[in-house]
């Protein structure tokens, strides 16, 4: 449902532009976008990034909850891996608004950040 819930927000103009808008807004978010990005693609970039989050927790939610082995889980785990070394928004998010993850998630993330090295830190 939640990723049903990021497509619905992306296939409305208005709700990237609202999504854009409060990032750009947002000083924690400066510098993460590039000055040559425009607003639709600034919200676009936030919503791809919330949602393959919020695949990348379920994963982790199961796997915590005992529906995954761990060789399904560490697949999973490398996906994030991946994900956080070659996207700096979502470290960005990781970083600046760990209030939207589950605590646990947050941790295996901040685990996972930690060593790859982060630059931007």
């Amino acid at each position: 449902m939640a990723v049903e819930y990021w497509n619905g927000l992306a296939q409305s103009e208005y709700d990237v532009r609202t999504i854009a808008n409060n990032v750009i807004a947002d000083p924690k978010w400066n510098g993460v976008f590039g000055d040559a990005v425009t607003s639709e693609e600034i919200g676009m970039s936030y919503m791809s990034v919330r949602k393959t989050f919020v695949v990348l927790d379920n994963h982790h939610y199961q796997y915590e909850s005992g529906f995954y082995d761990e060789e399904t889980w560490q697949t999973f785990r490398g996906h994030l891996r991946i994900f956080l070394a070659s996207t700096p928004v979502a470290r960005s998010m990781l970083r600046n608004h760990s209030d939207i993850f589950r605590p646990t998630f947050h941790a295996v993330c901040e685990q996972i950040v930690d060593a790859i090295g982060d630059d931007n830190r």
